[in-house]
C-alpha cells in the first residue's frame, strides 16, 4: 500500500533525472496539459529509462526544463534572460502547447520592427477635452454704419440742422454754423452719441 503525506499519495510524486539533475514534482503538475510528452510517458505509451535511484531519465537540458517545470507549476513564466528560441524548442519537444503559443507571440514581437506599436495598439486613446470657442466680441460701429444711422434718423429738416429720432423727438442739431460766411460743420457730440447708442444696441 502506497504511503501518503498530508493526503498526497507517494505514487503521485514523480522523480525525474533530466540531463543529470534531479527534479521531483507531482503527477498532476506534469499532466494538466493533455497529449503532452508527460501524459504519454506516465501512461506508458512511450518507453522510459530509469537511473539507479528509480528516477525517470530524460536526456534534455536541465536548465530549460527547470523553466518549463516552473510554468507547469504556476502557469506563469519569467522571460527575463531567457533564450526564447531554445525555450520554444524545448516546449515543442514536451508538447506544452499553451507555452509554445506564448513563446511564438513573444518571438514575433521581438523580431517585428513595429513591436511596440502592436503592443500599444491595445491602449485606449487619450481623452482630450474639447474647448468651445470664445464668444465673439461686439463689433464697434464703422464709419459706414454710422453714416447709415445718421441717414436713417434724419428728418427732412436736416438741412436746418434738426435731427429727429424714431419717435419723432428732436435730437441736438447734427450740423451747426461755424460763423464763417454761413458754413456748416458736423456736430461731433451728436455723432459720438449716435455711435454710443449703436454700441449699446449691439451689446
Amino acid at each position: 500500500m502506497a504511503s501518503s503525506y498530508h493526503g498526497v499519495i507517494a505514487a503521485d510524486i514523480i522523480h525525474l533525472n533530466v540531463g543529470g539533475t534531479r527534479f521531483s514534482t507531482s503527477r498532476q503538475t506534469l499532466t494538466w496539459i493533455p497529449d503532452s510528452f508527460f501524459t504519454s510517458m506516465l501512461s506508458g505509451r512511450i518507453s522510459t529509462l530509469k537511473d539507479e535511484s528509480g528516477a525517470i531519465f530524460i536526456d534534455r537540458d536541465p536548465k530549460l526544463f527547470a523553466t518549463i517545470l516552473s510554468y507547469l507549476r504556476s502557469r506563469e513564466i519569467d522571460f527575463k534572460g531567457a533564450d526564447i528560441r531554445a525555450l520554444r524548442h524545448e516546449a515543442e519537444f514536451y508538447g506544452i502547447t499553451p507555452l509554445v503559443k506564448r513563446l511564438i507571440l513573444c518571438e514575433d514581437l521581438n523580431h517585428s520592427s513595429c513591436g511596440d506599436v502592436l503592443f500599444h495598439g491595445y491602449l485606449p486613446p487619450p481623452c482630450i477635452p474639447i474647448q468651445e470657442p470664445p464668444p465673439p466680441l461686439p463689433q464697434l460701429p464703422t464709419a459706414l454704419n454710422l453714416r447709415n444711422i445718421i441717414c436713417e434718423n434724419m428728418s427732412p429738416n436736416a438741412g436746418n440742422g434738426v435731427v429727429t429720432g424714431s419717435a419723432g423727438a428732436p435730437i441736438p442739431a447734427l450740423v451747426q454754423p461755424t460763423g464763417s460766411g454761413g458754413a456748416m460743420s458736423l456736430n461731433r457730440n451728436v455723432i459720438a452719441e449716435i455711435g454710443r447708442a449703436s454700441c449699446r444696441e449691439r451689446v
